[in-house]
């Protein structure tokens, strides 16, 4: 009958429609859990790959194109090369010959100055020697000034010193101590005398000389010749050739 025909027809195609669609999804989920689909979606092999490898082999060492062999770092440093190591060293020959043109130039122009300046250079040394003698001279002169200055103000107050202890003679024990006590003091002047270089004049048993010497007084001596100091009445002083003050002496006739 026609009605049942078309409907036989009808559900045919619409199992095979369905059958066609479940065969379809269990390969689509067959595929994607396939290692061979992981590494066609990751694109690291090829096609070519694949069928090779569903047909039971991969691909071999000899199979695989060689690499090309690398250039070594000798071939590739141009550093090395013969052409720019020459023409290095003509860079530096040009170099050396401008400086040694320049050193040239440098050494002819002292030259000329040394020429047209030189004896006003020398005089100009001169001249600075002189003045810096002149002022080491002035500051030594003033530095003596200044301690015979220091020395002839102090000269009264050895003489003092000098004079007790010849005169008085301590006799109680408090009397010993008060004389040992200034003649520490007068022990301490004379050191600082010493040592800003102020000397003491040498009066008996040299020949009496103006300079250094005041004669007091003459005096017949059986020791000494005449023109001899036998006696100094006060001392003298000097520092270097200044005299301080001079001593005060008793010459032989």
């Amino acid at each position: 009958m026609p009605t049942f025909r078309r409907t036989s027809s009808i559900t045919y195609f619409g199992c095979a429609a369905a059958v066609i669609a479940a065969v379809s999804y269990s390969c689509n989920v067959a595929l994607a859990f396939s290692p061979t689909f992981v590494v066609l979606s990751s694109g690291r092999t090829s096609p070519s790959r694949l069928f090779a490898g569903s047909e039971g082999g991969e691909e071999t060492a000899q199979q695989r194109p060689p690499a090309a062999a690398l250039p070594s770092e000798k071939e590739t440093d141009i550093l090395n090369s013969p052409a720019f190591l020459k023409r290095k060293l003509e860079v530096l020959k040009n170099d050396i010959a401008k400086i040694d043109e320049k050193i040239t130039k440098v050494k002819a122009d002292l030259e000329a100055g040394k020429a047209q300046w030189g004896g006003k250079f020398k005089e100009l040394e001169r001249e600075r020697t002189t003045v810096q003698e002149r002022l080491r001279d002035m500051y030594q002169n003033e530095d003596k000034l200044a301690s015979v200055d220091i020395a002839r103000a102090m000269l009264e107050v050895l003489d003092n010193f000098e004079r007790a202890f010849k005169n008085v003679i301590p006799e109680t024990t408090e009397q010993k101590e008060m004389e040992a006590a200034y003649k520490h003091i007068f022990e301490q002047i004379q050191t600082s005398f010493h040592n800003l270089g102020i000397r003491e004049i040498e009066t008996v048993g040299k020949e009496f000389d103006y300079a250094v010497h005041q004669a007091v007084m003459t005096s017949p001596s059986d020791e000494y010749d005449e023109g001899i100091v036998i006696q100094e009445l006060q001392k003298g002083y000097a520092l270097d050739d200044e005299v301080i003050r001079a001593a005060y002496v008793v010459v032989a006739c």
